[in-house]
């Protein structure tokens, strides 16, 4: 049965808050049975409430699908939904994909 509470998410054991957004919180997250810790965003789909937002979400989740191999990008692990929230497990570290992009306005060094 999928575990929903503020100390777990599905496999996942919730931590401390890393940093918050317009629509989610940052968590330090540990998958059960490893030490390896995650950061586990947290969106409520209530704060996704036009169009323009649900884009931006979209976006952030297939840029980072498709840049999976680029050593400058966190990598996904998981994605985990319910009725009411979105949870993105990623690498821990880096920055978030938007802010990346507005750190290297003329791209990355090959």
């Amino acid at each position: 049965t999928f575990i929903e509470s503020e100390e777990q998410v599905g496999k996942y054991f919730v931590k401390e808050a890393l940093g918050e957004g317009q629509f989610a919180m940052v968590k330090s997250c540990v998958c059960a049975g490893s030490d390896t810790e995650y950061a586990l965003k947290i969106i409520l789909k209530e704060r996704i409430t036009s169009f323009s937002s649900l884009m931006r979400v979209s976006t952030e989740i297939d840029n980072l699908k498709h840049l999976k191999n680029s050593e400058y990008i966190i990598k996904i692990t998981d994605i985990i939904q319910s009725p009411s929230k979105l949870y993105i497990i990623t690498e821990k570290g880096g920055f978030d994909l938007f802010e990346f992009f507005d750190a290297h306005p003329d791209g990355v060094p090959d």
